[in-house]
């Protein structure tokens, strides 16, 4: 049976994927003329014409693959009307050419219209009206897995074989019926790996150990990987261990300095304090990126001195597009989930492949700007990135910091 989905405009505008082998997608040439339109008003946020520019290109290299409905009612002068007049047109006409093999869907996300097209237009054709709304996205970078005793026999005893279908640098922790933790391992495209207890130590920041076994995963995943994007609520553990690895490699010689990249913004919903004076470090270090860089190596003055030692390079995103990361570097993205996916593409860019890369945030829970919700940087990467052998992805989720911070996270 043939799926037939006729898209209005808010519908298509969070569309991520389209299988064009399995469904056909229709839009009405009204969709297309409010796309234009609100990729050149005024009225419209930058956010929002970034995503209409960017489906209007996809449209434009795909359009022999959609269906559009140039026919609406002229008389009409609401767009709304004029796209459900359309879909009503098309459903009428499926109804009277191909009554059984087809199944026709008006998908959109706007709920008047949702409201207009059951109690009017669309009631007396053959048509299902659905939303389809982003799904949030539940990648961890782990599995937790119980085992029986039998289960757990047959796992060791095919180690190259994918039982839990893990994606390429994926963790499997795994757990006895009583749940008790026994193992983890890490699928590497071939095998499975045992994670070893593994730990940090340097001058700048002593020996530190994994406090639970998901710090273990990320530590692990920041000496076997390129790139890992360590993810968790505030209190963690993220900043800690991002900082003791790199400050160790540095120690070790294994990369020649740091350079931290970061997207300013402030707390959400929080009082705007104005511009803060200084040169661009000076202005840097007074915003939250100091602030952790400081409370960790002892002051602002050590920090001063690393930065005037060239050990240390604070990139902020507005003048990233011209900088080019050197060789054997240690890259901290700091709070990524403060990006959309044109500044978090940028950054990554910068990047060479003598470097290793750490991305810090929260992409679930601590986004500050109501803008970066959709289309948000840090969980886009997550998405492209996973999989491939270069990456590795841990979320944190025991909170060490203050038993008064662990209750405010239910808050």
């Amino acid at each position: 049976m043939k799926t037939i989905k006729f898209y209005d405009t808010s519908a298509l505008l969070v569309k991520e994927k389209f299988n064009f082998y399995e469904e056909e997608y229709v839009i009405s040439i009204v969709t297309l003329q409010e796309l234009e339109n609100l990729k050149s008003s005024n009225n419209t946020d930058e956010e929002t014409k970034h995503r209409v520019r960017k489906l209007l290109r996809f449209l434009d290299e795909n359009l022999d693959k959609f269906i559009i409905q140039p026919k609406y009612e002229e008389s009409l002068k609401v767009n709304d009307e004029k796209i459900l007049s359309g879909a009503y047109n098309y459903g009428l006409a499926l109804n009277q050419n191909e009554t059984s093999y087809y199944k026709y869907y008006f998908v959109t996300n706007d709920l008047a219209m949702k409201a207009l097209a059951k109690t009017k237009w669309l009631k007396n054709i053959n048509v299902t009206i659905i939303s389809e709304e982003i799904k949030q996205d539940t990648y961890t970078g782990y599995k937790d897995i119980v085992m029986n005793d039998q289960e757990m026999s047959d796992f060791y005893s095919n180690p190259t074989k994918n039982t839990y279908k893990l994606l390429v640098n994926e963790y499997i922790n795994v757990y006895t019926p009583l749940g008790e933790c026994v193992d983890n391992l890490v699928w590497t495209g071939e095998t499975h790996r045992s994670v070893k207890f593994t730990e940090c130590n340097s001058m700048a920041f002593g020996k530190i150990k994994p406090r639970d076994i998901y710090q273990r995963l990320a530590l692990d995943s920041f000496k076997n990987n390129a790139m890992t994007y360590v993810s968790g609520p505030p209190g963690s553990g993220k900043t800690m261990l991002a900082l003791a690895y790199l400050f160790q490699e540095l120690e070790k010689g294994r990369i020649d300095r740091i350079v931290v990249f970061c997207n300013p913004v402030p707390a959400r919903n929080s009082a705007k304090l104005g511009l803060y004076p200084g040169t661009k470090d000076e202005k840097l270090l007074q915003t939250q990126v100091g602030y952790v860089l400081s409370s960790k190596l002892g002051g602002m003055e050590q920090v001063q001195r690393l930065i005037d030692d060239g050990v240390l390079i604070l990139v902020p995103a507005v003048d990233a597009r011209g900088f080019q990361t050197p060789p054997n570097s240690g890259v901290y993205i700091l709070e990524c989930q403060n990006t959309n996916i044109d500044i978090l593409q940028m950054l990554l860019q910068r990047i060479d492949d003598t470097s290793i890369v750490i991305c810090d945030g929260d992409h679930l829970g601590q986004i500050d700007l109501v803008e970066y919700n959709s289309h948000n940087g840090a969980e886009r990467m997550s998405r492209v990135f996973r999989g491939d052998r270069c990456y590795g992805q841990v979320q944190l989720k025991t909170i060490f910091r203050s038993h008064i911070a662990n209750l405010a996270e239910k808050m």
